[in-house]
């Protein structure tokens, strides 16, 4: 019998990716050196200091540049190809700001339980037992706004892009601002993932960060949602 080996495809990291991360480690240097008095070395690095996750990928950054080498290449280009979480990662350039955008896989969500349902009507329609296959997304996660060690993302369905309707834990309104649904309004409750995203967002840990945003998408808490699974009309039942 031969055995055959399924090598899993590694994600493609578009340089545009790579050029908005190394933009994300120079603007939160700028913005720690322009806190600072004098600007000198020793105030700079005090600074930088108050953020000590987040100061060593800058220093792991500004050394690599230093010695003509990519710093960041292993610690988020191979992170990230090797997750088989994402088809691609790349970047935008919309709404004003810079956008560091995954592309997924299929996300399949399982129906749950609401933790205070009755064991017998818990699942009138069959919610539970089945999986909805959401289809791919594109993760969005606001640069700019990453630099100040901020967190502020859209999970744009591809499916249909400018539904308001996105998933189970995150919405959008639409604005006068334009069709683009990277100008929409989001709204996301991130939950029991808020302690591993913001502390990924602290620390600059764009890898980390998008892994977790990968499996905060796959996750559906029945007892909270924004909007339930069977509301949505593209949320397809996966045999």
């Amino acid at each position: 019998m031969a055995f055959q080996i399924k090598i899993a495809q590694r994600t493609v990291i578009d340089p545009s990716f790579m050029e908005a991360v190394e933009a994300v480690y120079g603007r939160f240097f700028e913005i720690a050196k322009s806190s600072t008095r004098h600007q000198a070395p020793a105030e700079i690095q005090r600074e930088l200091l108050r953020y000590p996750d987040a100061a060593c990928r800058i220093i792991d950054w500004q050394t690599g540049r230093q010695e003509d080498r990519r710093g960041t290449n292993y610690d988020i280009g191979v992170r990230l190809q090797t997750s088989n979480q994402y088809v691609r990662m790349l970047s935008y350039k919309k709404a004003g700001t810079t956008w560091l955008v995954g592309e997924t896989k299929d996300i399949i969500i399982t129906g749950g339980r609401r933790w205070n349902d009755p064991v017998n009507t818990s699942d009138p329609r069959g919610i539970a037992s089945r999986d909805y296959n959401l289809g791919k997304y594109h993760i969005c996660v606001d640069a700019h706004a990453l630099a100040e060690l901020r967190f502020e993302m859209h999970l744009i369905p591809n499916g249909d892009p400018r539904t308001t309707c996105r998933h189970p834990h995150h919405y959008a309104d639409r604005t006068n601002e334009g069709d683009n649904p990277l100008e929409f309004h989001a709204h996301t409750c991130l939950g029991t993932f808020a302690t591993g995203i913001m502390a990924a967002v602290s620390a600059l840990d764009i890898a980390g960060l998008f892994t977790n945003l990968y499996t905060y998408t796959g996750r559906y808490n029945a007892s909270s949602p924004y909007r339930r699974l069977e509301q949505r009309e593209n949320f397809t039942w996966v045999p």
